[in-house]
């Protein structure tokens, strides 16, 4: 063990090469002490460590450790003297200087005071180089560039096992500047920022994180949001520490700036901590079982959410949504940005639902037609009667109300009762011409027709097929083929019907398939665009 008192004798020791030195007292260094070999420097007493002073007039690094040189502090204090070194002054650098050799500060050490001009306030690293933090202390210094308390470069490694970080100040990671590998474990207080240059410098836990553990994440072009969302990773396991938990995901502080309404969340597998937009909830009340189209969660990124009306309610209308039960402000869209949870609560006001029916003469010819009803206004499922009055056209004569003025659609008479309106009704007059004028009209058209029921494979008749006319989705008629395998339908008004097979003959297979049947003004019917009577529907046995 060598004692030494000055700085003299310091460079002596190191020149001799001796493996351990003790300070025996506070001194000051004027000039910059090389590191070649693997030397401990501490002070002599442990529990008042001394002070070694970067003299007033020296400005560069107290010590450069380069390839081979592996120094150890412990128990002693460097100080760079920040108050007579100006931050600006170009000649400052770091305390320590390691240029691929390896700095370990142990229990009691403690690195504070110094400004930097170039990179890293207390500690550079580059080329290779190893730092190892257990047990030191690195406080009040200034970097200029970046890296206030220790700058990480160049496939350089850093293993933080315990210590602190405080007062350190840099335009880029006030207290750590990593652009390298950086391992991190244990109780560590970070409170100033970590400035994370790629994915590559991602924070490496080698252990667990306490619950007092604060890991301050600093803005960087890698720690950045993006409006797509996209995480982004700050923390990862490694082969000694494989599973990370809520405490060390906690630990990490995501930016101060710029990252409102995102987290620090573990991943679902537990192996990284990644930055990452957060999940709002949206809570709707008061929606009286009417359908919400609307999502549950939004975060910040996204686009703006315009919210919609629920579904219909009988006897109400929606007035919109608001952020309070009674009063409060109106909520129509949330913009790209916004965050926190929300409660919307659903306005409605009671109203009775009408819907018309409106009548067209359909005359866009001459003559034109007279004695049109006027709109009928009927209340939410109220049944509704069609006037009992014939309109009258010269040179024509009145057939049906058609919802088609073509007479495709569906057909109602004067005087004919509906059930329930559930929107509102156009109905057009449909008119046959003649050759006088028409004071009183046949009576509409009905329409019979008779089809037939066929084995697919004999052409002989089938029994017992059952075909279910509707109209309007009302079951209106049904037939039961006879031994000859004929279904009759009749009294078809003019309209549009579905035909379909409900119950197959005993030994066959049923027919799926739904046919159209239309029934035109001038007493036509067909089924599927085919003459309706002699239409044939085939059946398959079910051994086939």
């Amino acid at each position: 063990m060598t004692q030494v008192s000055t700085q003299t004798e310091l460079q002596a020791a190191l020149d001799a090469l001796a493996p351990s030195i003790q300070v025996t007292t506070d001194f000051e260094l004027s000039s910059q002490l090389d590191i070649s070999y693997a030397v401990l420097i501490e002070s002599l007493t442990p529990d008042n460590p001394f002070v070694l002073t970067k003299e007033d007039t020296y400005f560069a690094h107290l010590f450069c450790i380069t390839s081979g040189g592996a120094l150890t502090l412990q128990n002693i204090i460097l100080d760079g003297n920040s108050q007579t070194h100006p931050l600006e002054s170009p000649e400052n650098r770091s305390l320590v200087h390691v240029n691929g050799g390896s700095l370990t500060l142990a229990e009691g050490c403690v690195l504070r005071n110094n400004n930097s001009r170039l990179e890293g306030g207390a500690i550079s690293a580059e080329n290779r180089s190893q730092v190892l933090i257990n047990g030191g202390t690195i406080q009040n210094n200034r970097s200029s560039r970046c890296g206030g308390g220790l700058w990480l470069f160049s496939q350089s490694i850093a293993t933080l096992s315990s210590g602190s970080f405080s007062g350190n100040e840099s335009p880029r990671g006030r207290d750590i500047y990593s652009a390298s590998v950086l391992y991190l474990g244990g109780n560590w207080i970070i409170p100033n920022g970590i400035y994370l240059k790629n994915d590559s410098s991602v924070i490496r836990l080698i252990s667990p994180l306490t619950e007092t553990s604060m890991i301050q994440l600093e803005n960087s072009s890698y720690v950045s949001t993006n409006p797509e969302g996209c995480s982004v990773l700050v923390g990862t396991t490694t082969a000694d520490y494989p599973l990370l938990t809520q405490t060390d995901a906690t630990a990490f502080h995501k930016p101060v700036d710029c990252f409102n309404g995102w987290e620090t969340r573990l991943t679902d597998d537990s192996t990284q901590v990644i930055l990452t937009p957060a999940s709002y909830q949206i809570q709707y009340e008061n929606l009286m079982e009417a359908a919400n189209p609307n999502p549950a969660t939004y975060t910040s990124v996204t686009p703006d959410l315009c919210l919609l009306s629920p579904g219909p309610l009988q006897g109400y209308r929606f007035l919109g949504w608001y952020n309070a039960p009674a009063g409060g402000t109106q909520i129509s869209c949330l913009a790209h940005g916004s965050t926190g949870n929300l409660i919307l609560y659903a306005r409605w006001e009671e109203f009775v639902e009408e819907y018309t029916i409106s009548f067209f003469g359909n005359d866009s010819c001459c003559p034109k037609a007279c004695c049109i009803p006027e709109p009928v206004t009927v209340p939410f499922g109220q049944p509704v009667t069609i006037p009992d009055v014939t309109p009258k056209r010269k040179k024509h004569c009145f057939r049906v109300w058609n919802t088609d003025p073509c007479g495709r659609g569906d057909s109602y008479l004067p005087g004919e009762t509906l059930s329930g309106l559930t929107a509102d009704l156009c109905l057009y007059a449909v008119w046959k011409r003649t050759n006088w004028f028409c004071r009183l009209c046949p009576p509409p058209v009905t329409v019979d027709f008779t089809a037939r029921k066929l084995d697919a494979s004999t052409g002989s008749g089938i029994e017992g097929a059952v075909f279910t006319l509707s109209d309007k989705q009302k079951n209106i008629q049904e037939a039961v083929s006879d031994f000859a395998g004929r279904l009759h339908f009749s009294n078809l008004k003019p309209g549009k019907y579905e035909l379909q097979e409900t119950t197959a003959p005993p030994g066959y297979q049923l027919d799926p398939v739904i046919h159209q049947v239309i029934v035109d003004i001038d007493a036509v019917a067909t089924i599927d665009d085919y003459s309706a009577n002699g239409f044939t529907f085939y059946n398959t046995p079910v051994s086939q």
